[in-house]
């Protein structure tokens, strides 16, 4: 496996592994969730300037809370995920591959199965979101929130800097 100098030279360093790691997601989950703030003020924007007619609209508490929350523990999921496959991936690129393999199998799928199902079923399911968004939210955030903390907590069981150098 061949590592970059950055990455041996960060390796070599007196840091422990914990710091190491959080580093390497912390990096990428904030940059994934100025992704999501810059895109929640410009679709602000957007709907503003188009459709606003001189009063400023903006979203429901319940909407910008969730879509905030949501976009950070959607980031950490992905960062977690990210550093986990770097763990055992020769390139960037191979990372890139698993984690576009991991979207479509968390995300995509699910979403084109919903397709799937009976109208009637489908139905039920959306007017059940409609009547609870809070406590939909709620629920999204928790169960993100789970699956984050344990890759932390797998990754953190994972990384060790000795198996990464080599002997």
């Amino acid at each position: 496996m061949a590592k970059s100098f950055a990455a041996t030279t960060l390796l070599a360093t007196r840091l422990p592994d914990r710091a190491i790691f959080f580093g390497k997601v912390t990096g990428s989950l904030g940059f994934g969730w100025a992704i999501t703030i810059l895109s929640t003020v410009v679709a602000l924007l957007t709907v503003n300037l188009s459709s606003g007619r001189g009063q400023f609209l903006f979203y429901s508490p319940v909407d910008a809370f969730g879509s905030l929350a949501l976009g950070l523990l959607g980031a950490g999921l992905a960062a977690g995920l990210g550093a986990l496959f770097s763990l055992r991936a020769a390139t960037v690129r191979q990372v890139q591959q698993n984690l576009s393999l991991a979207t479509l199998v968390l995300i995509f799928v699910p979403v084109f199965a919903f397709r799937l199902l009976p109208a009637a079923l489908r139905s039920a399911f959306m007017q059940g979101l409609h009547a609870g968004v809070l406590p939909v939210t709620l629920a999204a955030i928790s169960l993100l929130f789970l699956l984050d903390l344990g890759l932390l907590a797998f990754g953190l069981a994972a990384f060790k800097r000795h198996r990464i150098i080599g002997p």
